[in-house]
This record gives structure tokens, C-alpha cells and sequence, in this order.
């Protein structure tokens, strides 16, 4: 059952016990993995500190993303890490925006693999 509460989409998943969960607002899969993409930033934000000149390219386009994300808090599931109902982004979802920033900063091919090794991120190449 799929119902839409205040922009938010709750779903429920039927099994012993009646669970409910929340719906990334990139991919409409479920948040499973409860950190806010506050929390998620921090932990990026702390290994990017090793490459200053990406740092500074990335920083503030990080800043100016997780403030848009502001309208959503309060709607969504608790985070486990800060306790805030902020967790609107599946982990996914804010490692491709991570990685999209970072490949838009012109950082080498060695940070990126760092970055997919670290932050557990697959990205998908299409053919075209």
C-alpha cells in the first residue's frame, strides 16, 4: 500500500510485523540505511580534507545541496547518527551527487576510485 503523506511517500512492507519506511526522493527506493545526508557530508567532508584544492572546489557546491535538502527535514525517518527526521537520501543517491561534484572539480581518476572504495559507491556507465 502506497500512500502519499504531506509530498512525503510512506509505503509499508507486509511481513510479520508491519514495517514502514520511507522513500528516497532520488530513486523512490527505500531508506534503508538511516544517516542523513548531513551526517553522510561530514564523513565526506573529513576524508577530502587530504586533497585541499578538490576540497575547495566541492565544499561549497556540498553545502549549497544538503541546504535545498532543509525542506525536507522533519518529514522524513529518524537518522540513527543525529537523531534529526533528516534521512530523505538513500546512501546511493548522495554518493552519485558526492561523485558527480567531485568528477565536476576535475578530480583524477585515483581520487575518484578512492572515493567509490571508501564510500562503498558503484557508479553506473550507460552506453550510448
Amino acid at each position: 500500500m502506497i500512500q502519499k503523506i504531506n509530498a512525503v511517500v510512506q509505503a509499508s512492507v507486509l511481513n510479520d510485523n508491519c514495517l514502514e519506511y520511507f522513500e528516497c526522493i532520488d530513486c523512490n527506493k527505500a531508506v534503508k540505511n538511516l544517516i542523513c545526508p548531513d551526517c553522510m557530508a561530514v564523513q565526506v567532508k573529513v576524508w577530502i580534507e587530504k586533497y585541499p584544492n578538490i576540497k575547495k572546489k566541492i565544499k561549497k557546491e556540498l553545502d549549497v545541496f544538503l541546504k535545498k535538502g532543509k525542506n525536507y527535514a522533519g518529514h522524513f525517518e529518524t537518522c540513527i547518527k543525529c537523531k534529526r527526521a533528516n534521512a530523505y537520501l538513500c546512501p546511493d543517491c548522495f554518493s552519485k551527487v558526492v561523485n558527480s561534484l567531485l568528477e565536476e572539480a576535475k578530480a583524477k581518476k585515483k581520487i575518484l576510485e578512492e572515493f567509490e572504495e571508501m564510500f562503498n559507491y558503484k557508479p553506473v556507465y550507460w552506453n550510448s
